[in-house]
């Protein structure tokens, strides 16, 4: 592991301590997945976790690790910031600092190094309720990205008309949009549904698994711990990546995070940076 990756799984921990104290179930995600089913740890160029905990659990989640989480971490919803696009929430160490580039104008949204938790809810099965709620999902997602952001931010025409368009959404109170469809996903508890998905984002039209790849969990030995990936996690990972097993070229062994022009200080809190 790196210094990063150490940090890391040191949230990590902390977390898989909680669920296990409180029955919580959660799932590793996406290259979090990959990397302990193909390298019994981190992929070896990733920069963060990725977890998700069922839409049915995820309040409780919340409540217990306010309480229990060791004061160096935090845990950061979209009700924090004015600036934050993401519909999901990071559990951050406060003594480190990494800010991607795209944040780097945005003080609110400065950080420490992080672990993604992800609600994981029900979609519909009957399909034309299904497809209102990817409609709704994906337009919500979408505005708030918008809103989130400054205008110089977008590259395109179409991106400055939409930002223009969606702009009265910004007297919206911080966390609105994502209070809203976390609402909408707790209508559909994952344990009751025959689908599910990475609700999160606007690829969940076609990243929508069926719901018996997440109903239980397989451990896999994770660097020095263990972690709990679906137990179709093989199904999951191969309708997600493909040849999941296979190393992707050179040129996309990266995580996807962009600190180039941004900060990682794992020394100092991004609290300094702030000032």
């Amino acid at each position: 592991m790196n210094d990063i990756q150490k940090h890391i799984l040191d949230i990590f921990k902390e977390i898989a301590k909680i669920c296990k104290a409180n029955d919580i179930d959660y799932y590793a995600l996406g290259g979090t997945c990959i990397g302990a089913v193909r390298h019994s740890g981190f992929i070896p160029w990733d920069d963060d976790l990725d977890i998700a905990i069922p839409i049915e659990q995820f309040d409780t989640f919340l409540a217990v690790a306010k309480r229990k989480l060791p004061e160096y971490l935090k845990i950061v919803t979209p009700y924090e910031s004015r600036h934050n696009p993401l519909f999901f929430i990071k559990v951050i160490n406060v003594n480190t600092t990494m800010i991607e580039r795209c944040f780097i104008d945005y003080p609110d949204m400065y950080g420490g190094v992080w672990l993604d938790i992800f609600p994981l809810a029900g979609i519909p099965k009957e399909r034309k309720k299904r497809n209102t709620f990817y409609h709704k999902g994906i337009w919500l997602e979408r505005i708030n990205k918008k809103t989130s952001l400054k205008f110089n931010i977008e590259k395109s025409i179409c991106g400055k008309v939409a930002w223009l368009i969606f702009f009265p959404f910004r007297l919206l109170p911080k966390g609105y949009l994502w209070k809203k469809w976390k609402k909408e996903l707790a209508k559909y508890p994952l344990k009751e549904s025959v689908y599910t998905g990475h609700v999160w984002e606007s690829k969940m039209t076609y990243l929508t698994f069926p719901s018996e790849f997440f109903l239980s969990y397989i451990e896999f030995p994770f660097e020095d711990t263990v972690i709990r990936c679906p137990k179709g996690y093989h199904e999951y990972l191969t309708q997600f990546f493909g040849d999941y097993m296979k190393l992707p070229p050179v040129e996309m062994q990266n995580s996807g995070h962009d600190f180039d022009g941004g900060i990682i200080d794992l020394k100092n809190s991004f609290q300094d940076y702030r000032k």
